[in-house]
């Protein structure tokens, strides 16, 4: 955010350091270590000792990225193999799907709502009023089913989410994204294992790469021995 970065360089003083603290640093950052103008200090390991789960992309042929009208959408033949899908995934835990728009929300929220009529579907956005009442049911457990756009791809535990990226393809879904989307998962001590998985008719080369970045950190974390498994 450009706004809050020029606020942080007005405050700093002549003689201040910048720390930035991120399991996903931005390109400018990693440029910036490349050329030793930066340091990095990597903290592979979460505070529990256990590995980051790591993503599972599954094909799937999904509705097209434009059609958002549930009545259309109800019609799909995905929808038999997503239902399996997530009945499996939430014998481990709530459910948080990510879609990437606003009007996918709505419309999957219906498709939700009619394939698990006896389990509570909410979604929010960024501009929705109720998000934060929405996100509290989701988190004491009232809410099984919540799917959003990136607003929780950040700075939301929620003891044993399961995660479920619809159209893990699509061009707004940068590898630091979908990094953020899947790490959602196993984030607290009393779960700290999970799924995420990445839905799309296609491999995308962000998808590929999501994967390699959460294996290497793992990678790391076992060879520097902080890990307990």
């Amino acid at each position: 955010n450009d706004v809050l970065k020029y606020g942080v360089g007005q405050a700093l003083k002549e003689d201040g350091r910048t720390v930035y603290l991120s399991a996903t640093p931005s390109e400018e950052i990693l440029e910036k270590v490349n050329r030793k103008t930066c340091s990095l200090i990597r903290l592979p390991a979460r505070y529990h000792g256990q590995p980051v789960p790591v993503p599972e992309i599954l094909k799937m042929k999904l509705p097209e990225k434009n059609t958002t009208e549930a009545p259309r959408l109800l019609k799909h033949s995905c929808l038999a193999e997503l239902r399996v899908i997530c009945e499996e995934l939430m014998l481990q835990g709530v459910l948080l799907v990510f879609v990437p728009t606003v009007a996918m929300v709505r419309e999957w929220v219906k498709v939700f709502r009619d394939m698990f009529g006896d389990k509570q579907v909410e979604g929010s956005w960024g501009a929705d009023p109720k998000r934060r009442d929405k996100i509290l049911g989701f988190r004491t457990g009232k809410i099984r089913i919540f799917v959003s756009t990136s607003i929780l791809e950040r700075g939301v535990t929620i003891n044993g989410v399961q995660v479920i990226v619809l159209y893990a393809h699509h061009e707004l879904y940068d590898v630091r994204t979908l990094v953020q989307m899947a790490g959602r998962t196993g984030r607290t001590a009393q779960c700290p294992t999970g799924r995420a998985l990445f839905l799309a008719p296609k491999k995308a080369e962000p998808m590929r790469a999501a994967l390699d970045w959460i294996k290497e950190q793992n990678a790391l974390a076992r060879e520097g021995g902080f890990l307990d498994v």
